[in-house]
């Protein structure tokens, strides 16, 4: 049996048409390469964008802790936050703007001398200067260093009249021997 094309040529247009419809349709539905499939598409999420910046200032400041301060701050204000310095120069940059989440430490500067013109600054000095000092033994330079710690920088000589175990004495030697800064 042979089968005359001119006997179904009023189909060959429809079918035409389907087999093109079918191509067209499964061309929409292949995924090209700029197109993500939805299932592994992440949702965009806008994080809050925080109008602060926390850091944690540790070291020679009167209130050591976890501040907050407005983004574009400096170490100065982080600083004044914390109450103000202990001592006089520091170790770092206070003009430094701060990055949020970092740790501040300050600490005395550690090329600056304790000892000027043979007297000890009691601000700055370690114990071992500390103990150079006619009169302070490590015990006592100790008590000085932990007084200082706990209270900050001295004003005067006379502060240490509130540590224990400085008399007349001693305090007469440091009058000599010391100084503040």
């Amino acid at each position: 049996m042979q089968i005359e094309f001119s006997d179904h040529k009023q189909y060959l247009v429809p079918v035409i048409v389907v087999v093109i419809g079918i191509a067209g349709w499964y061309w929409l539905q292949s995924p090209n390469e700029t197109q993500i499939p939805l299932s592994i598409q992440t949702p965009i999420t806008e994080s809050p964008i925080s109008a602060v910046v926390t850091v944690y200032i540790t070291g020679k400041v009167k209130k050591p802790g976890v501040i907050e301060l407005p983004i574009g701050s400096r170490v100065i204000d982080a600083v004044r936050a914390a109450g103000g310095l202990t001592i006089k120069r520091p170790n770092i940059n206070l003009a430094r703007i701060l990055t949020d989440g970092e740790e501040i430490l300050v600490l005395r500067f550690n090329n600056q001398s304790s000892v000027e013109n043979g007297k000890v600054n009691l601000n700055t000095a370690q114990i071992s200067e500390l103990e150079t000092i006619p009169g302070i033994g490590p015990v006592m330079a100790e008590k000085i260093l932990d007084f200082r710690d706990a209270k900050g920088s001295f004003q005067s000589i006379e502060d240490l009249d509130a540590i224990s175990g400085v008399g007349p004495s001693l305090m007469a030697q440091l009058q000599e021997s010391a100084f503040v800064d």
